[in-house]
């Protein structure tokens, strides 16, 4: 056999040679694009955190279980203070009791010290069954953040209480609440691990603070 003949004999073998070459080469480059796409979309969902949840069916709660985003944690501070001062000033004969241990278990250990007496009165539980008192809250100042550095949020709001007697008197009173949330580890009947380490109520008289904090709202 010539080397012209030889030649043209490797020609099918060498053609396929730079054909698989072509492809690993073509196969090598989508690899690296792919890597590179998935590290720019792990750096980016490490900068705006990961959100996880979890669904507690017998409260119609979500809570974050995992890494979170702070506009949701500031959701989570915001939706816990409406619900602790719905049962802070409940006045409904039916709940009362209930709401008012609810209330006190979002207290932390130091406040609920401070507030142990009140929320375990026994006089306005009697009264409130005794009258079959119910109530409605407005909401005048919705909750709103004054304070952010975690794990420590202060809130505001302001309240407007109306309790009914099934006699047909009628209570109203307003209540200006600060309250300083500090997210603690997650319990399993405190899951937003979010507790009330500080609650001042500040007298409607007292302008110049409420100013002071109608200006701090954020």
């Amino acid at each position: 056999m010539t080397f012209s003949e030889r030649h043209r004999s490797d020609l099918p073998w060498f053609a396929g040679l730079l054909k698989e070459n072509r492809a690993y080469k073509t196969a090598l480059l989508v690899f690296f694009i792919a890597n590179l796409a998935l590290l720019g979309l792990l750096f980016w969902e490490m900068k705006k955190g990961t959100e996880v949840y979890a669904f507690d069916s017998s409260t119609g709660r979500t809570y974050a279980t995992g890494k979170i985003s702070q506009r949701h944690v500031d959701n989570m501070v915001l939706y816990a203070t409406k619900t602790f001062a719905t049962d802070f000033l409940n006045y409904d004969y039916l709940y009362i009791e209930q709401a008012r241990l609810a209330a006190f278990r979002r207290l932390s250990p130091a406040l609920r010290q401070k507030f142990k007496d009140e929320l375990s009165a026994e006089d306005p539980i009697k009264g409130a069954i005794a009258g079959k008192s119910h109530y409605d809250l407005f909401f005048e100042v919705e909750p709103a953040l004054i304070a952010r550095a975690h794990p420590n949020y202060r809130v505001f709001c302001k309240v407007r209480r109306v309790i009914r007697f099934a006699d047909g008197k009628t209570s109203e009173s307003v209540h200006n609440l600060r309250l300083t949330w500090k997210m603690l580890e997650s319990t399993p009947d405190r899951p937003d691990g979010l507790f009330v380490t500080d609650l001042e109520r500040i007298s409607p008289d007292d302008k110049e603070t409420l100013n002071a904090i109608l200006n701090q709202i954020k």
